[in-house]
C-alpha cells in the first residue's frame, strides 16, 4: 500500500489598479470654495472622496521628470503628487494600490484571515498534483489614504486661490477685445434678421451694465471687473453709433428702443444715439 502526500505551495503576486487620478476643479468641493476661486471668499478645506477616482493610463511623473505645460505647480508627498494649473484647478495622482492575503490550505479547506472557506476548484498555478497541504497568498502595497491628497490640497489651497484671481484677471483683460470680434461677427450674420442682430446688441450691452452693477464690494477683483464692463458698454455704443446709425435701414427706431428698455435688467436706459445727438446739437447751435 503505498502513500502518496504531495506539499504544493503558489505564491501569486497582485498589483492593483493603475494609479489612480482625480481631477479637482476649484468648484468641485463646496459652493463656497466655488465663489472663492472666483475671489470673493475663503472655502472650507476641500474633500476627496473614493467615488471620485478613476483609473488612468499613464506615468505617475511627467516624461523626463519635468513638469507639464499646463502645470503651474507640481508638489508630492508619500507619493501623492499634486499639479495645479494656470486656473487654480488641480490634478491629484495616487499610488498604485496593492494589497495582501495569506491562506493555508489542508485537505481541501484553506484558513484565511476571516474564515473557513472551501477550496476552489481552480488548480492552484504550478502544482502538478492535487493539493492535500500548502500555503497560498497575495500581496502588494497599501493604497495612499486619501486624507494625505486632502492636507497636500490643503496647503496648496492658498496659491490654487491666488493663481485663479490671476486667470479672472487675464480673462477680464481680454474680455474687451472678444466683444469686439463677437459685434463684429454678428455684424455680418446675414443669417439673422436685422431686428434679431439688434436685439442680440442690445442684450450684450444690457448684460454688461448689469455686470458692472452687481459687482460685490468684498470682490478683490471688483475694479477690474467694473473696468471691463463699463469698456465694453462704450464699445457696444460705439458700434451701435457708427454701423447701426439712427435712420438707416440697420438702425434702431424709437419704438424699438421702448420695447427692449421696457425689458432691461439695467438701471439705466439704452440711449445708443445720445451722444451722436448731442454732438449734432452743438454743431447746429454753432
Amino acid at each position: 500500500m503505498g502513500v502518496f502526500a504531495s506539499l504544493g505551495y503558489a505564491c501569486a503576486v497582485v498589483l492593483g489598479p493603475p494609479a489612480p487620478t482625480i481631477e479637482v476643479p476649484p468648484s468641485a468641493t463646496s459652493a463656497s470654495e466655488a465663489r472663492e476661486l472666483q475671489g470673493l471668499r475663503e472655502p472650507p478645506p476641500p474633500t476627496i472622496s473614493q467615488e471620485l477616482r478613476r483609473a488612468t493610463a499613464g506615468d505617475q511623473n511627467p516624461k523626463g521628470g519635468g513638469v507639464r505645460d499646463d502645470v503651474l505647480g507640481d508638489r508630492a508627498v508619500d507619493q501623492i503628487r499634486v499639479r495645479t494649473r494656470p486656473d487654480g484647478s488641480v490634478e491629484v495622482e495616487m499610488p498604485r494600490s496593492v494589497y495582501m492575503r495569506a491562506a493555508a490550505c489542508t485537505l481541501g479547506r484553506c484558513l484565511g484571515r476571516r474564515k473557513i472557506d472551501r477550496q476552489s476548484d481552480k488548480p492552484i498555478p504550478q502544482a502538478t498534483a492535487p493539493v492535500m497541504l500548502g500555503i497560498s497568498g497575495t500581496f502588494g502595497w497599501t493604497p495612499a489614504s486619501p486624507r494625505d491628497a486632502t492636507r497636500l490640497l490643503e496647503r496648496t489651497r492658498e496659491q490654487r486661490v491666488q493663481q485663479a484671481i490671476a486667470h479672472q484677471r487675464r480673462m477680464l483683460a481680454r474680455s474687451a477685445g472678444e466683444i469686439s470680434v463677437r459685434l463684429g461677427a454678428l455684424l455680418h450674420d446675414t443669417a439673422l434678421a436685422p431686428a434679431r442682430r439688434r436685439e442680440i446688441v442690445f442684450q450684450l450691452w444690457d448684460d454688461a451694465v448689469c455686470s458692472a452693477s452687481s459687482v460685490g464690494r468684498d470682490d478683490p477683483l471688483a475694479a477690474e471687473r467694473m473696468r471691463a464692463a463699463q469698456e465694453a458698454r462704450v464699445r457696444i455704443e460705439r458700434f451701435v453709433q457708427r454701423w447701426l446709425p439712427r435712420g438707416s435701414a440697420l438702425g434702431y427706431s424709437e419704438a424699438e428702443l421702448a420695447r427692449l428698455n421696457s425689458g432691461r435688467c439695467a438701471s439705466r436706459p439704452f440711449r445708443p444715439y445720445a451722444a451722436t445727438d448731442a454732438v449734432a446739437g452743438e454743431t447746429a447751435a454753432q
